[in-house]
């Protein structure tokens, strides 16, 4: 339990570290605001033009240091057109030289001030992207046949890379009239996973499981329930919630007898010592019912459509019902070797012939702690549900109490004290996360 508290402390402790990795220093602000300053001045200065720059349409090389290789900016300089079209910043420049050959003042207004929160764009949370709003004015003569004196409000997305607290690589990316929504950046701070899993389940005791005599193995159970998670960053999620959990097993006798070994001794009403002779054989199920409330950190990687998780948390459980049944028969007889003679046909004693047909409630501790670990991929289905599968373990940390007898035939009354009883279970998980 200790070593498990343990790693969930130190992934807690790392998480906060990446999350904490995203901030950027007011100086590296300020630094951003210079070149920000810089890039929309370069701009500026290349979209104004007169005729006596010349004719030339060759794109200068300090034009396009400015953007992105996959840059586009919003044409609203055709005075004819209804559908302002996205253009490459070299289809920019050759416009304004081929549709405005009088002469085009162009000026922009912006204040760094007015950043939006730089948000990271990649998965290493290196490349970042920002924007700033601009208004521009701009007037010519369009193909020497209307003056065109226009005012346009529209956003500069900016890019750059934030490695050991230091900003580079300042570019435009965009220029956009709508202002920038950064989707596949930003992750909402709550989303919700409804999921279900069929499980193999185990009431384990490794005495049980390896006795010579009782045959044991598990059974099929489930999980179910709703995590609520809270982000922390792009990769990096808190997560707890509720559900159930439902685990299995079956211990079995066949033909089970001890007659003449004298290995069960046990103590009558009349405080007089014998041996239990013992022919049984009885198949016992066991299962056990859990609200579930988990708490852990799930880590992601990936695209914007498929993902990569891991997970690990603890579910702290709260017993709802723990019903058993046993089917089979048996016969018991008492050999008293201080008075050298085998009693049966004593029900007061206990020493009967007896069909086995049991329902009851078996008595446990009222809360298990246990911890799980899931492994899974993530598939975008829109742009607010994603389909999450992939394989848990779940592991039981506490004893579930098994010390009190169910009926004669029991491991506990048979065969004694079975050690620490645990859950266990293994499974595919499956979930569906909406994302606010």
């Amino acid at each position: 339990m200790k070593k498990a508290i343990h790693i969930l402390l130190i992934i807690l402790f790392v998480s906060s570290m990446q999350a904490g990795a995203q901030y950027i220093s007011l100086q590296q602000m300020n630094k951003l605001a210079s070149e920000v300053n810089r890039v929309l001045q370069v701009f500026e200065k290349y979209a104004n033009f007169s005729p006596g720059d010349g004719s030339s349409l060759e794109v200068p090389e300090a034009y396009l240091s400015v953007f992105e290789t996959d840059s586009r900016i919003v044409n609203f300089l055709d005075p004819y057109s209804k559908d302002r079209v996205m253009v490459t910043p070299g289809e920019f420049y050759k416009y304004i030289r081929l549709n405005y050959a009088s002469g085009l003042s162009f000026k922009l207004n912006w204040n760094t001030d007015k950043i939006g929160k730089p948000v990271t764009a990649d998965e290493q949370d290196v490349l970042y992207a920002a924007y700033v709003p601009v208004s521009i004015q701009a007037i010519g003569l369009f193909n020497d046949q209307k003056i065109y004196n226009v005012s346009f409000d529209c956003y500069a997305r900016i890019t750059f890379r934030y490695e050991n607290e230091q900003i580079s690589d300042i570019a435009i990316r965009y220029f956009q009239a709508d202002k920038p929504v950064f989707r596949h950046t930003e992750e909402p701070v709550l989303s919700f996973g409804l999921y279900a899993a069929p499980a193999f389940t185990r009431i384990h005791s490794r005495d049980i499981f390896n006795d010579e005599v009782w045959d044991a193995w598990g059974e099929w159970g489930y999980r179910a329930g709703l995590n609520i998670f809270y982000t922390l960053n792009n990769h990096i999620r808190l997560y707890s919630g509720a559900g159930l959990s439902n685990f299995r097993s079956t211990y079995e006798l066949v033909n089970f007898s001890n007659e003449n070994i004298n290995n069960i001794q046990k103590i009558d009403k009349d405080t007089d010592s014998y041996y239990l002779y013992v022919n049984t054989s009885l198949t016992e199920s066991n299962t056990v019912t859990y609200l579930d409330i988990p708490l852990g950190i799930k880590y992601n990687t990936g695209g914007e459509k498929f993902r990569l998780n891991a997970q690990v948390g603890f579910d702290f459980s709260f017993l709802l019902s723990s019903p058993y049944t046993a089917s089979g028969s048996s016969y018991h007889e008492g050999y008293y070797p201080q008075y050298n003679v085998v009693l049966h046909s004593l029900p007061d004693y206990g020493f009967t012939d007896e069909s086995i047909d049991i329902n009851d409630t078996w008595k446990l501790n009222a809360f298990n702690l246990s911890v799980h670990v899931v492994l899974g991929i993530e598939l975008k289905l829109t742009d607010k549900l994603w389909l999450s599968a992939g394989p848990y373990v779940n592991a039981g940390l506490t004893d579930l109490g098994y010390d009190t007898s169910k009926h004669r035939d029991d491991y506990l009354y048979l065969s004694g004290d079975p050690g620490k009883m645990t859950t266990r279970s293994a499974g595919l998980l499956i979930e569906i996360i909406y994302k606010l």
